[in-house]
């Protein structure tokens, strides 16, 4: 049996979940982490954008096999750096985006 404590219209499971109005609420720093190191990871994980978020996994694996191919053949180094730095702004970006993603469906 669980049980329920309610606390200023949020019920707190005994199993740590917490829920606001029927909707479980989103770690927003799990989101980010995710979306850090997994594009996509964040929005599948805020179940708001899962098409945008499984799209944004695929293409993630692309582009690292892409560029893990660049790297170890020495093709264009400059070219891969360019790539490396790109990749990591939109890494950052991403998890920004995931972060505000969350705090806005907790705040619903």
């Amino acid at each position: 049996m669980q049980v329920y404590y309610f606390i200023f219209g949020t019920s707190i499971k005994n199993d740590s979940t917490l829920t606001l109005n029927n909707q479980q609420m989103k770690n927003p720093w799990i989101a980010a982490v995710l979306n850090l190191f997994l594009f996509g990871g964040g929005y599948i994980y805020n179940g708001k954008r899962k098409g945008l978020g499984i799209a944004l996994v695929i293409a993630w694996l692309l582009i690292r096999w892409g560029e893990i191919t660049i790297y170890l053949t020495n093709l264009v180094f400059e070219k891969w750096l360019v790539l490396f730095t790109g990749l990591i702004v939109l890494m950052f970006s991403l998890a920004a985006d995931a972060y505000q993603e969350a705090k806005a469906i907790n705040n619903k």
